[in-house]
């Protein structure tokens, strides 16, 4: 169950632990934690064994345009910072979550990319990122790929962007175009970015763009997630 005691919970908009106790099977709804009331289709997920109890599993099928296969549409609010547990399965990239739109420095996507998934990220590591599109945050983590690791993206709402993988605040590289620079701690951005924030997120899967053809969506579990609308 989230900790969502003192601090912690100032500011977080969602948070589910995707328990079997949490699923109304009546509407097919997961039960939001946070305390705000949300509601969010449990879709084509399917129980499984979790980092703590239960979690969901992905099919890398999920197509939210078709309307196929495993995914999760979250609803519309502000994020700033995005934490859980997740378990990738399988080779290639992948995106496991996609909120704004698809449109330059209108998004907020967390990911699994290879090395070569994107030229001008120059990345020879297999890793993580978190895109706001044409403006990307890419993390060197060859781990990442393998078992459960627990992820915390926080954004401060204009320049600044935190990444960190188990626990430990990690360097990358910024990507603007095609200038990538290489940073520590907390990574600035050149410019603020301004997600959508009107578009419902999407766990398990990416919006439809042919641009992002190569960017397959999640095959794997999710635990444990929460959604703050702070830094």
């Amino acid at each position: 169950k989230p900790d969502l005691t003192g601090k912690l919970a100032d500011g977080c908009v969602l948070a589910m632990s995707f328990e079997h106790t949490t699923a109304n099977q009546q509407d097919g709804t997961f039960l939001d934690m946070s305390g705000s009331g949300r509601k969010v289709k449990k879709g084509k997920t399917v129980f499984r064994s979790g980092r703590v109890g239960q979690g969901v599993q992905f099919d890398g099928q999920g197509d939210p345009a078709g309307n196929r296969g495993a995914f999760l549409e979250l609803p519309a609010l502000r994020v700033l910072t995005v934490a859980a547990w997740v378990k990738k399965e399988g080779s290639g990239p992948a995106i496991w979550f996609w909120g704004g739109t698809n449109a330059p420095n209108r998004a907020f996507i967390l990911g699994f990319h290879e090395a070569g998934t994107f030229q001008n990220w120059k990345q020879r590591d297999n890793g993580v990122y978190l895109g706001f599109w044409q403006l990307d945050v890419v993390i060197p983590a060859p781990r990442a790929h393998t078992e459960w690791h627990h992820y915390a993206v926080s954004w401060d709402g204009a320049t600044r962007v935190r990444y960190a993988v188990d626990g430990t605040l990690m360097p990358g590289g910024v990507v603007s175009g095609t200038e990538i620079t290489t940073q520590k701690g907390k990574l600035t951005l050149p410019r603020a970015p301004t997600p959508d924030e009107r578009q419902p997120p999407i766990l398990g899967a990416g919006r439809a763009d042919p641009n992002w053809a190569s960017m397959a969506a999640f095959r794997g579990l999710i635990d444990e997630l929460a959604i703050w609308d702070r830094e």
